[in-house]
């Protein structure tokens, strides 16, 4: 038997939280990267907001921990 594959696209909900919570992508960019060795960059926080990547999941624990966001409001499936 082989494995299936299912592919789900998934949409990115970052650029409408930071609207609705009245903050920007460089605050979220320093909250994320507060400890790293690479900090991550507004550029970043910017292309996930766009669609234009995905935050891997480390990152994502990172902002959950930082802005109380929940996981389904960041990702919603498309």
């Amino acid at each position: 038997m082989g494995v299936v594959q299912m592919k789900v696209k998934v949409k990115c909900n970052i650029g409408f939280l930071l609207k609705r919570d009245n903050k920007t992508q460089a605050w979220l960019a320093q909250q994320i990267s507060q400890g790293l060795d690479n900090p991550v960059s507004s550029q970043l926080i910017s292309d996930w907001s766009n669609g234009r990547g995905t935050p891997s999941h480390g990152y994502v624990l990172r902002m959950i921990k930082a802005t109380g966001w929940e996981y389904v409001e960041i990702f919603e499936e498309e």
